[in-house]
């Protein structure tokens, strides 16, 4: 699979740069200091490696990237097709991260209960296809497909 082979890529990155980071030619010991903005985004990667794996910190990213995307596409779909208070209505319960009832994000949308949970339903199931369209892309066949979104949504 192409994601285990980016893993493997990862590994050996990673190792060498370890390895690299304690020679006494390539500055050993010391602190180096970048100024590149993707040294900087990776200090936070880097920092979690003592809590995980290589593995689990690409896999992690791996669903975030991935539902990220897929959300940003089924935002911008919706709002074409003149349902973006389908998209918000799904914003305000799922994404957030408040505690919202039916109730509450139908007052703030000015809709009813029922037709929040009405909207969730269609835009969870829109973000089930985005999802299983931006997998299926890396992989080469059904089994695969189902495979990674096992893996994707297993944990």
């Amino acid at each position: 699979r192409f994601r285990h082979f980016l893993k493997a890529v990862l590994r050996n990155f990673l190792a060498e740069a370890q390895r690299d980071s304690h020679r006494l030619k390539r500055g050993g010991g010391k602190t180096i200091l970048s100024l590149e903005v993707g040294a900087i985004e990776t200090a936070g990667f880097q920092s979690d490696l003592g809590r995980c794996s290589i593995e689990e910190l690409f896999d992690r990213q791996w669903v975030r990237d991935v539902i990220s995307q897929s959300l940003s596409r089924v935002k911008s779909t919706l709002e074409a097709e003149g349902k973006g208070d389908y998209y918000r209505a799904y914003d305000a319960y799922e994404v957030r991260g408040e505690k919202a009832t039916y109730e509450k994000v139908g007052r703030d949308l000015g809709i009813a209960g029922a037709d929040v949970k009405t909207r969730l339903e269609y835009v969870r199931g829109r973000l089930r296809q985005a999802v299983m369209d931006q997998v299926s892309a890396y992989v080469s066949s059904r089994e695969d497909l189902m495979a990674e979104m096992n893996e994707l949504f297993s944990g």
